[in-house]
């Protein structure tokens, strides 16, 4: 019995020792499992982390179209993913690039214009739909006797006299409602009014333009005062003329021309039998 019973003792304790053995085999394998799949998640995780961060840094306008290419990211899918995101990434970099160049080109251009516009030799403005000066150029600050860009933000109204600016509220509204390529102030007495109350014979010229998506209108200004002087001193020349011959002692006379009467003095409508009619712009032929 005692010998059975210590049989049956080292058979327990084998089987315990086997028990334990088995379970430090299990454990082990179970850490060495571990181990591989931690391995492989790093070798998957570190590299998306770091794409991750180039990412960010490209949100953020930090682009460096070489950031990808020194992470040193190959093979597998996030390798190709990396590929994938190089070649996203420069597109975009080149596409950033020529909206860099094409907004350079457009503020040139804006710049040319804007100095074409500025140096024209007679008074430029452009007008907003509502009346409003957006732009105005040095001779027509000068026109007005205004400070440069101090007319800008202005109703176009304010460049002429009070007396007129009621009117001219629906003239230019009817304009909007119609625009059209208009020249104003041929055969009309138009005046423009300086900065300092002064009123001035002027011609207008209107022509509607597309400016930043609104409908604006270039409003050309023109100085016509020393023309008018010298109409009116020519005006006054002929006026002295045509007294000088109707008051001459002998017969004279003027025709165009057409043979049409420009003038004729009292001594040649007296001589000629032709009454006391006003000869001024009758035929010759029709009249003797």
């Amino acid at each position: 019995v005692l010998a059975y019973a210590a049989s049956n003792a080292r058979v327990d304790d084998l089987v315990a020792i086997s028990r334990r053995s088995l379970i430090v085999g299990n454990g082990g394998i179970l850490i060495m499992l571990l181990l591989v799949i931690g391995l492989g998640m790093r070798r998957i995780t570190e590299p998306i982390q770091r794409l991750t961060i180039v990412a960010d840094r490209v949100a953020k306008g930090n682009f460096d179209p070489d950031a990808l290419a020194r992470l040193n990211v190959s093979g597998g899918e996030v390798g190709s993913l990396q590929a994938a995101l190089d070649r996203m990434l420069r597109e975009v970099h080149q596409r950033e690039q020529r909206v860099l160049q094409l907004n350079a080109e457009l503020a040139e251009r804006a710049a040319e214009a804007r100095l074409i516009f500025d140096a024209s030799p007679e008074g430029a403005l452009l007008v907003d739909d509502s009346g409003r000066i957006v732009q105005v150029n040095r001779r027509a600050s000068e026109m007005f006797g205004y400070p440069p860009d101090a007319l800008v933000g202005r109703a176009v109204e304010d460049l002429m006299p009070e007396r007129l600016r009621g009117q001219h509220v629906a003239h230019r509204d009817a304009y909007v409602r119609a625009p059209e390529v208009r020249y104003m102030g041929r055969g009309r007495d138009l005046r423009g009014r300086r900065h300092d109350g002064s009123e001035f014979p002027i011609e207008l010229s209107l022509a509607p333009i597309r400016h930043g998506n609104a409908d604006h209108v270039i409003v050309g200004a023109t100085d016509i005062t020393a023309r008018k002087q010298a109409e009116e001193a020519l005006a006054r020349s002929e006026q002295q003329l045509r007294r000088l011959i109707e008051q001459a002692p002998i017969g004279i006379a003027m025709f165009d021309r057409t043979m049409r009467y420009i003038v004729a003095s009292r001594r040649w409508v007296r001589d000629h039998g032709l009454g006391d009619r006003d000869l001024t712009g009758l035929l010759h032929y029709d009249v003797n």
